[in-house]
């Protein structure tokens, strides 16, 4: 067939041609249009039928609600004028049959259908759904009409059109055949400087020109893309250039910068770690109130000022993408404590109570970054008490499920939580418009000049960084002279942990609660519930012994009383002493609650069984009130372990450190525990000294002259490493750096360290150090400490 065409002439060919373009053109014209019809014909019942089951889903809501099979009946009855609904049902949200309507008996049986169903809500429950069903035999007819009639036109239209390129094709085929020539050498050569020869009918010498034109500007565009592409790679090669020229400034801007902080970071807290150690020194020392009130003044202001740093030091490493994470296990419910414990004295000391709470479902055990949670809870709580002069400051955890499984951490099965942190203050609260920049950095509620609260305004930017490094929300909420209230969302991985064992002294023990204070009063109730005890509470004293003698008459006495120290009308004292005043309350022992640094009057010493510091802990309380009960000694008596001096005489420790001021913080720290420490002043002498003697603990100086901590700690690995025996024991070496911002404890871990110890050293924090690594002597009670007999 083919080869029967390509023999016969050009004109026949053209004819040929034009006809089957024509009809092949016509038939796709043809088939657009019948499937546009089918689709847009089924699209218009479909999309008619669906309104139709929207609006008896709303008109047939109060039906459903009442379950009314005869109000829903007469409602879909309505659809009989609608001759495409064939069907119509309504079902209960259990799928049961409410209501039917069938319209086949009395219309057209159909071969094909639609079904449009809807649900019947109430929000947000769903109550039921509709479904309808209609035939398609009305479109269907209707498109076959259509495609009748268009079958007619496409015939005439193709042969109307075949008659005048009969006559055409004759003016069109010789300069079509010069036009592919042309278009031939062109596509072979890409010789764009071909032209067609101009000849015959306007209409083809229009073709021909229009050709040529083409043809130039062909050759134009070839020789302007050409001019383009040289540019083009000229250009590239110049920004690319220019952007590594500013990609090596920034790195060095960057670096300088790190560099800066940690140099500013390890010079500033160097002669910090100075002055906080003397005056911490100095604590230990007998003073005079006078002056002891001047040292404490002292060294709060070098806490604010080393916080101050911190916080500015913090910010610029988050800023910096410095920031990581640990993943360890941790505690919340003594992290909380210890956090309020932290705040306690100042809140006191505004007249504000402070109490803290863990939610007996929060997990013993989850993991994050302890660290990072406790500077949360620190600038929230801090936050709180420094805008709030009377009432309370409440922190809460509670926890909340994120999903039911979580991969675990190691090869324990795991879940993953949301802890949810709650800090809510009775304070000064802020306006609606304050709130949008709370969590920006430097920024102040208080914008004034005279400002009654300062403060850089890191805090609360520096928790929100933190919040959002740990994939958590923190919201806000407050009122003007009503408070605010804090609550950060923050996912973590719980680790099953075995149940604690619960005290057999405490089983049953039936407890009463005295404090005027609703907050203190629900978070003794809460650890009491935990460890099974029973309770009731009271907020007064004469509430209380009403309650006390109730007890009685049902044959139910209280075996504690936990009393607050300090209630309106009447102090701690006067209280007991009232209850004590009836027979009632004469055996019953009592436990009283006060606020940290409060003194208590004693002048009848025996009405106290126990004493216990507000915020109270959830352990302290337990142990108190079960060694109480246990007829052992009072509060006093059991912490005495943790007030005696602590000794480590036995202990060979090396303090290396090239700066005289710090050498002698550490030396005089290390002499309160016991230990004559040697001194090194440089790495290289450590290393010699370690060699050459032997030591329990080595405290290492990061930044020293001739060799640093970190060639002296690789050194001493290697060393260790050529001389190991299976006796041998890994000499412990603990890092002192000041350095803050540029992950020394990851640096020091890769140096072959053990520990890390920041400056400014505190005694409680060489304690824990000392605790670790070091065997504690015997102890002994000194003079100055007594024991309350009671």
């Amino acid at each position: 067939m083919i080869r029967m065409i390509s023999a016969l002439a050009i004109r026949t060919q053209l004819l040929l041609v034009l006809g089957l373009g024509i009809g092949v053109a016509l038939l796709i014209a043809g088939a657009v249009v019948a499937t546009t019809e089918h689709r847009d014909g089924y699209a218009e019942l479909r999309r008619r039928l669906q309104t139709q089951a929207d609006i008896v889903a709303t008109n047939i809501q109060s039906a459903v609600a009442f379950d009314d099979s005869d109000a829903a009946t007469r409602i879909l009855q309505g659809l009989a004028a609608d001759t495409d609904i064939i069907q119509a049902e309504v079902r209960r949200a259990n799928g049961s049959l409410l209501a039917g309507q069938d319209f086949r008996n009395a219309r057209t049986k159909a071969t094909s259908r639609l079904e449009a169903s809807a649900n019947i809500s109430l929000d947000p429950l769903k109550i039921g759904s509709v479904r309808l069903q209609a035939t398609t035999a009305n479109v269907d007819g209707a498109i076959a009409k259509r495609l009748e009639t268009l079958g007619a036109v496409l015939l005439v239209t193709m042969v109307m059109t075949l008659i005048p390129c009969f006559w055409l094709q004759r003016l069109i085929s010789h300069p079509i055949t010069a036009i592919a020539g042309a278009a031939d050498g062109v596509s072979s050569a890409r010789d764009f400087n071909i032209r067609v020869p101009i000849h015959g009918s306007s209409e083809v010498r229009r073709l021909a020109l229009a050709f040529n034109s083409m043809l130039s500007e062909l050759a134009a565009s070839d020789a302007r893309l050409e001019d383009h592409q040289r540019a083009l790679e000229h250009q590239v090669k110049t920004r690319t250039s220019e952007l590594a020229t500013a990609l090596e400034v920034a790195q060095q801007a960057a670096k300088a910068k790190a560099d800066f902080l940690a140099n500013m970071s390890h010079e500033i807290r160097t002669p910090m770690n100075g002055v906080i150690g003397m005056l911490e020194l100095l604590h230990g020392q007998i003073l005079e109130p006078e002056a002891k009130d001047m040292l404490d003044t002292a060294r709060g202001s070098a806490d604010s000022l080393l916080a101050l740093i911190n916080n500015i030091l913090d910010f610029s490493k988050i800023d910096a993408g410095k920031l990581h994470l640990e993943n360890i296990d941790v505690e919340l419910l003594p992290l909380a404590e210890e956090v309020a414990v932290l705040f306690s004295r100042q809140a006191f000391n505004k007249g504000v109570q402070i109490a803290c709470a863990v939610h007996n479902a929060v997990p013993r055990t989850l993991v994050g970054d302890p660290t990072r949670l406790r500077q949360i809870l620190t600038n929230l709580v801090g936050n709180a008490v420094k805008f709030t002069h009377h009432g309370e400051v409440f922190l809460g955890i509670q926890m909340r499920p994120e999903r039911e499984d979580a991969p675990g951490v190691g090869q324990d099965s795991a879940r993953k939580v949301v802890v949810q942190i709650i800090v809510k203050d009775t304070g000064i609260g802020m306006d609606s418009e304050a709130i949008p920049n709370l969590f920006s950095a430097f920024a102040q509620a208080d914008t004034s000049t005279t400002r009654r609260y300062g403060g850089t305004g890191l805090g609360l930017a520096i928790t929100k960084k933190l919040v959002d490094a740990m994939e958590g929300t923190i919201k806000v909420t407050s009122i003007p002279g009503g408070g605010t209230t804090f609550s950060v969302f923050v996912p973590m991985i719980m680790r099953p942990a075995p149940a604690l064992a619960r005290s057999e002294v405490l089983r049953d023990l039936n407890v009463l609660i005295v404090d005027d204070s609703e907050t203190n009063r629900c978070v003794l109730q809460h650890y009491l519930s935990d460890e099974g005890l029973r309770y009731e509470s009271a907020a007064s004293a004469a509430e209380a012994l009403q309650t006390i003698r109730a007890g009685v008459g049902r044959s139910r006495p209280f075996d504690v009383i936990l009393l607050d120290y300090q209630m309106p009308g009447a102090d701690g004292m006067d209280s007991l002493r009232a209850l004590y005043s009836d027979p009632t309350v004469a055996s019953i022992p009592c436990i009283v609650l006060g606020w940290l640094g409060q003194r208590m009057e004693t002048a009848n010493p025996p009405e106290v069984a126990a004493s216990l510091a507000k915020p109270v802990r959830k352990r302290q309380l337990l142990q108190t009130i079960a060694s109480v009960m246990d007829r052992q000694s009072p509060t006093q008596a059991m912490l005495i372990k943790e007030m005696l001096p602590i000794r480590f005489t036995r202990s060979r420790v090396l303090l290396v450190e090239d700066n005289p001021v710090n050498q002698l913080v550490a030396s005089r720290l290390l002499k309160s525990f016991g230990i004559e420490a040697q001194i090194a002043e440089n790495g290289e002498k450590a290393v010699h000294m370690v060699q050459h003697q032997t030591f329990d603990l080595v405290l290492m100086d990061c930044q020293m002259p001739v060799m640093d901590g970190y060639e002296a700690t690789q050194a001493l690995r290697a060393w260790e490493g050529k001389t190991a025996t299976l006796a041998t024991q890994r000499l412990p070496i603990v890092a002192l750096t000041a350095n803050a911002l540029v992950g020394d404890r990851e640096r020091c871990v890769a140096a072959g360290m053990d520990g890390y110890l920041s400056k400014p050293i505190t005694r409680d924090a060489l304690n824990t150090v000392l605790r670790r690594w070091l065997t504690v002597d015997t102890l002994e009670p000194s003079e100055e400490i007594t024991v309350a007999k009671g």
